[in-house]
């Protein structure tokens, strides 16, 4: 694992990881969490590239290269497909991200709203 990914790792435990403290399945929980968050990352490169140059799933290629986790696909392609496709992830995942916060705050006003109902 490089440096960099050392460091967002220890961030994302700092930040999320007292959800899976004292807990005895704590640690792998996380741990999975990581693995399939980074497999979905991956993956909506591929998926994106996919669509972008009009090819199959065989033209991609995953791997670890370094003790990081790469997607390469082997069909050639211009510039703004390429930075579409580095992006994706990021503009994806912060999407349903704000997606998922909103559905909960809709969960909370509505659990207040019951609360004032039922105290009536």
């Amino acid at each position: 694992m490089g440096v960099f990914g050392l460091l967002g790792f220890m961030a994302i435990y700092a930040i999320w990881g007292g959800i899976f403290l004292g807990k005895p399945w704590g640690s792998a929980l996380f741990l999975l969490c990581i693995v399939l968050g980074i497999a979905v990352h991956e993956l909506i490169h591929g998926f994106t590239w996919m669509y972008a140059t009009h090819s199959s799933f065989r033209h991609l290629r995953f791997g670890l290269l370094m003790g990081g986790v790469y997607c390469h696909i082997d069909v050639p392609m211009n510039k703004r497909k390429y930075v579409v496709g580095a992006l994706m992830p990021l503009l994806l995942l912060l999407h349903l991200l704000c997606l998922g916060y909103l559905l909960l705050f809709l969960l909370m006003l509505l659990g207040f709203q019951m609360l004032y109902i039922l105290d009536m």
